[in-house]
């Protein structure tokens, strides 16, 4: 027996069928401005917000989408799964971006969190509901990170625990119930670093149900055998979460799109990009080496104070010996753990 099937894997590289859904045509052309829920107007000013200048912006900025964030340190629409901010004052930011996104012409998705840490440290001892959603450490005491986007110390959450699973579906079913076109997650990686693994009752439980292994075995860090069913016990819980929230994303006709910038150092959920529309690539080594390389080159003609430009459309592809391409602007990404070619078109 191997370990896929040791760890109720069926197969190393996993197929996911394709449902019916399409993408709108217009999503592999989107010109998106991207607002983030961290900063005011929103957090921690959300009085100051209006939905009509934002989208008025991204029109100026020659955007024809928007991705708006409702849950960021709080949710900006009363959420009933997410703490809601305590200024909301029963408005739906949400809501109200996607009123003036309709009229304008102007395309939406809503960016959704997947255990981003939220809670300020201690926060929980008011608020024990959500107890459960922080990561833990061996001895029960609730762990902390270090800042988060500039902000207070917050808690780690874990996204292991059946809690919190049950919580983000909720507010993927809340997304789902406005009118938005589409829901993107943020970095579903599977929790590969030591210092996210959780020891709390729940993940002690269904880690014990997964491999049969105490989970306290993780605190050793020599301990392979453990970590690699760690990492597996990740991998499925992150396919069955991607997987029921397309269900729920697509049942509602709207698209899914992830960010996979975490996604492939191998440790993750193998080929996760091939089960939503499409995804985000923050940070790629790759194709950023290509880019500094190539800026080099070009700053050499500043000091005689020449024109430089650089180049990155289809004839660029052909430096890996792969043929010529009809679509024009196609970047390759060449370092899949599969082989296979993903190409971004309009970048």
């Amino acid at each position: 027996m191997n370990l896929y099937e040791k760890y109720g894997l069926a197969h190393r590289v996993p197929e996911y069928t394709r449902d019916p859904f399409e993408a709108p045509a217009w999503l592999r052309y989107a010109r998106t401005v991207c607002f983030d829920g961290y900063s005011p107007p929103v957090y921690p000013d959300i009085k100051h917000f209006d939905a009509e200048r934002l989208v008025q912006i991204a029109l100026a900025l020659g955007a024809d989408t928007l991705r708006f964030q409702p849950v960021g340190y709080w949710a900006y629409y009363p959420s009933a799964a997410f703490r809601v901010h305590p200024d909301l004052d029963g408005r739906d930011l949400m809501a109200e971006v996607a009123a003036a996104c309709r009229p304008a012409g102007l395309h939406l998705y809503c960016y959704c969190p997947y255990a981003h840490p939220h809670m300020e440290l201690g926060w929980t001892d008011d608020h024990p509901e959500y107890a459960d959603w922080i990561c833990r450490n061996p001895d029960g005491t609730p762990r902390g990170v270090n800042l988060h986007y500039g902000s207070a110390e917050r808690h780690v959450v874990h996204r292991m625990g059946d809690t919190y699973r049950a919580a983000i579906r909720t507010i993927v079913e809340e997304y789902c119930a406005h009118d938005i076109d589409g829901v993107y997650f943020d970095a579903p990686c599977g929790q590969p670093m030591y210092n996210e693994f959780c020891f709390c009752d729940t993940c002690r439980r269904n880690f014990k149900d997964f491999c049969g292994m105490d989970i306290d075995r993780l605190a050793d860090p020599d301990d392979r055998e453990a970590l690699l069913a760690w990492f597996h016990w990740t991998q499925k819980v992150t396919q069955e979460d991607l997987l029921d929230f397309r269900a729920i994303i697509h049942g509602s006709g709207k698209f899914m799109l992830c960010h996979n910038g975490c996604t492939w150092d191998g440790k993750a959920l193998r080929q996760q990009y091939r089960i939503p529309e499409g995804f985000m690539v923050e940070f790629s080594t790759q194709t950023y080496q290509r880019i500094v390389h190539g800026l080099m080159g070009a700053s050499m003609a500043r000091p005689a104070k020449k024109l430089a430009q650089m180049y990155l459309g289809s004839y660029d592809v052909k430096n890996f010996n792969e043929p010529s391409h009809s679509g024009r602007w196609v970047v390759s990404n060449t370092n899949l753990e599969d082989g296979d070619e993903i190409r971004m078109e309009g970048w």
